[in-house]
């Protein structure tokens, strides 16, 4: 049986995740966070945000986030961290 799940997905630049978020001068890494007050399991739906170190989220990044998170079979609620990390000031 296969159980599909619709993502309404959020894709932010680290820079801009930090503006939102009035945070500075903070180490950090790319991140996908999946938070449990978002998840309608009822529904089917789910919401997620991708941060990453790019200046800007053009067409290219977009469809790359689509495969990332299409490739990654085993993603749980949380805050799910890769990559080197990043400065921002």
């Amino acid at each position: 049986m296969e159980h599909r799940l619709l993502w309404r997905a959020e894709i932010r630049t680290l820079a801009h995740h930090c503006r939102l978020l009035n945070i500075s001068a903070t180490p950090m890494q790319q991140f996908i966070d999946v938070s449990l007050d978002i998840i309608d399991i009822n529904s089917r739906k789910a919401s997620l945000i991708l941060g990453l170190n790019l200046k800007e989220i053009n067409h290219a990044a977009i469809l790359s986030s689509m495969i990332l998170i299409r490739q990654y079979k085993n993603l749980k609620v949380g805050l799910h961290q890769y990559g080197e990390m990043i400065y921002n000031q």
